[in-house]
């Protein structure tokens, strides 16, 4: 009994997830390959965790392109956005 609390215990250190640097870095390469949906997922989860970093922006909006979703590509690859401002803006301000 012991020994399965301690394996219940120790799960959840081991089971961390990857953090925006892995996601970034993973999404890029999924992108050099062409793979567009993976991509997205990957550095959608970057942004999640670092909104600040433009980099992933840019490059989730080449994804974004590459899928078709052009709207989509100029919102994330425009710094300018007027939502992403005032996302940027509020995560500063708290």
């Amino acid at each position: 009994m012991k020994k399965l609390l301690l394996v219940l215990l120790f799960v959840p250190l081991v089971s961390f997830g990857q953090d925006a640097k892995e996601y970034s870095e993973s999404g890029f390469e999924k992108l050099k390959l062409k793979n567009y949906k993976g991509a997205l997922d990957d550095l959608t989860k970057a942004i999640e965790i670092n909104p600040n970093d433009a980099y992933n922006f840019n490059y989730r909006g080449q994804a974004k392109e590459g899928l078709e979703d052009y709207n989509g590509a100029i919102f994330d690859i425009n710094p300018t956005s007027s939502v992403r401002v005032l996302l940027i803006c509020r995560d500063i301000i708290l």
